[in-house]
């Protein structure tokens, strides 16, 4: 299946924050998970067979919420675990 446009949102918004270095978690459970998110051989993103997303999307959606609010917009969560170094090439593609 293909990606909704909301999905695919999403993925373009984290990717965003990855490349520039403005997303940072100090969570190491959520970085893995945005380490391991990939694109499917049927063309989905996700996680890998038997492994969780839910930090992941839950990564995503707040750097959506958190785009698209006046009072906070241009700014992101700041930690010390950079993503972007490790983050699939395929998706960063």
């Amino acid at each position: 299946g293909g990606l909704s446009g909301n999905k695919l949102a999403l993925i373009e918004g984290m990717r965003t924050a990855l490349t520039s270095l403005t997303f940072i978690s100090e969570d190491l459970e959520t970085v893995r998970e945005l380490i391991e998110y990939k694109r499917r051989r049927d063309g989905s993103y996700g996680a890998p067979s038997g492994r969780h997303d839910d930090r992941a999307m839950a990564a995503m959606l707040y750097l959506m919420g958190i785009a698209h609010s006046p009072a906070y917009r241009g700014m992101l969560p700041m930690g010390r675990n950079r993503v972007a170094v490790s983050y699939p090439a395929e998706v960063m593609a």
